[in-house]
């Protein structure tokens, strides 16, 4: 029997967490699925933990070379044979049910060939969020092109993570860019806008890890822009392949460019904080000058300029993590 779902993990260096990652698929409800499991450089910890699992359903392939992780991501797809890819981080956590929702979900909706949802994040408790994405009214909700542009752009505010969104493997048209920050969100994209139809889930199925994120361990994926990244996949969808200004400048003026706080990354965890900092500044202003105008945009540009690094880690930590805690909603898969 072919398999349903084709879970892709892509790895490096995660060797300490991604058992926890296994166990969530291990303890799925719906068992009709493989996981390829893709580990980018020679790394003999996830020997070890390979030896854990007597489980024919996961498939481990050990790269060589480092192919980074788009490129990861790639070859994990090509290892598939499952009739759905379905993405998930190595250091994430997702319900013991989000395989049986999402089966069902397509099950009911012919139409529907791709899945984004909602998320929150967390540090080492996974039962205390200390940041979270927007959730629809309904827990399961077709999002059409057409639809209000406010709700596709909380939908795409969910992209910038790569867990829990899935698709058939044959309306794959379009494979993850070499673009870290929009890698993954090519693909989703090309689907929902090619077809009209994209299904959103608001239930808590996935919880993010921060602590060992990309995002904080790999410096070089800010050598290029983030904000530039983005703009260019706006450009892709919304200008050169299929034209709808107005959507275009919805979300750039009211998503992309508003992601203020993405200057504390760059400037924390760059290789060169102030040509990076400053760079991504100057983005921000370039494809929305209105920028200027806005306070909370030059207190954070000030920030992340002139508090030295060491300490700005720390101020920053300290508010994601202790403080965001006590002012969001409960939100827990468990």
């Amino acid at each position: 029997m072919k398999n349903r779902f084709s879970i892709i993990i892509p790895t490096y260096k995660q060797a300490s967490v991604i058992s926890e990652t296994l166990d969530c698929l291990a303890k799925q409800t719906f068992a009709n699925f493989e996981v390829i499991i893709c580990i980018d450089g020679v790394d003999e910890n996830y020997i070890h933990v390979s030896n854990k699992y007597n489980d024919k359903r996961f498939k481990w392939f050990f790269n060589n070379d480092n192919l980074g992780f788009c490129g990861n991501i790639n070859r994990a797809i090509d290892k598939s044979s499952g009739e759905i890819i379905f993405f998930l981080g190595s250091d994430d956590i997702i319900s013991n049910k989000t395989l049986e929702i999402y089966d069902d979900f397509f099950d009911k909706n012919p139409n529907l060939k791709v899945i984004a949802r909602t998320y929150y994040a967390f540090d080492e408790n996974v039962k205390k969020p200390i940041r979270v994405k927007d959730k629809l009214d309904k827990d399961l909700e077709i999002i059409k092109v057409s639809d209000d542009p406010k709700k596709i752009k909380l939908v795409f505010s969910t992209l910038d993570q790569f867990s829990n969104l899935a698709f058939y493997k044959n309306e794959m048209k379009l494979k993850p860019s070499n673009d870290v920050f929009t890698s993954h969100a090519y693909t989703i994209v090309e689907i929902f806008v090619r077809t009209g139809y994209l299904g959103y889930v608001s239930s808590d199925l996935l919880a993010v890890r921060v602590s060992h994120s990309q995002c904080r361990t790999v410096s070089t994926i800010y050598d290029k822009s983030p904000i530039l990244s983005w703009i260019e996949f706006l450009n892709y969808f919304f200008k050169d392949k299929y034209s709808n200004i107005e959507l275009y400048n919805f979300l750039k003026d009211f998503w992309i460019t508003k992601n203020y706080v993405g200057l504390f990354q760059i400037a924390n965890f760059s290789r060169k904080k102030y040509f990076f900092t400053i760079r991504e500044i100057y983005y921000l202003v370039k494809f929305n000058y209105k920028n200027i105008f806005i306070p909370h945009f030059w207190i954070i540009s000030i920030m992340c300029l002139l508090i030295p690094k060491l300490f700005l880690i720390k101020i920053v930590d300290f508010v994601k993590i202790k403080m965001n805690k006590y002012f969001i909603s409960k939100r827990s898969i468990i």
